[in-house]
Formats: structure tokens, sequence, C-alpha cells
């Protein structure tokens, strides 16, 4: 599987739209953070495993914890949550 890393804000930062009503992966998608077939390729996983979306992101690979946890904090109103 072919991965690209994240695209970082001036701060190290992955940037996402504040108080977005897609969902993370879509998020992702249209930041151009990750394409579409890596975002279905976690889906499965996040249904075979059960987890959250950020921690199956991880867990593969594609993001660090931090900038998965920075960009929930973000659209959570700067609540940074575990993952």
């Amino acid at each position: 599987m072919c991965q690209r890393p994240a695209t970082r804000g001036p701060h190290g930062k992955i940037p996402l739209a504040a108080g977005s009503p897609l969902p993370l992966g879509e998020r992702l998608v249209v930041a151009g953070h990750l394409s579409k077939s890596l975002v279905h390729a976690a889906l499965r996983e996040q249904r075979r495993t059960g987890d959250l979306l950020g921690k199956v992101l991880v867990n593969l690979g594609f993001f660090t914890e931090e900038a998965i946890e920075g960009a929930v904090a973000r659209d959570a109103g700067g609540v940074r949550r575990r993952l």
C-alpha cells in the first residue's frame, strides 16, 4: 500500500477546517492529506477492529497520534482528546 505523508501547516499541524461537519476521513481527503483509497482501507480496518478512525490511521502509519489529536482538538474547539 502506497502512503503519502500528510502536508503540514506552518507549525507542523495538519490544517483542517475547524467545526467541519464532514467525518474525519472525508476532511483528510478534501484537505489533500489522504487518498480516497487509503481512507477506504482505513475504514475497512476500522470495521474489523472497532477502533476509532483516528486510532486506525495512526496504527496503519498514515499519521502520528499527535497530528490526529490536534486535528480532532481543533474541531472540538481546542479540547484535545486522547486516542
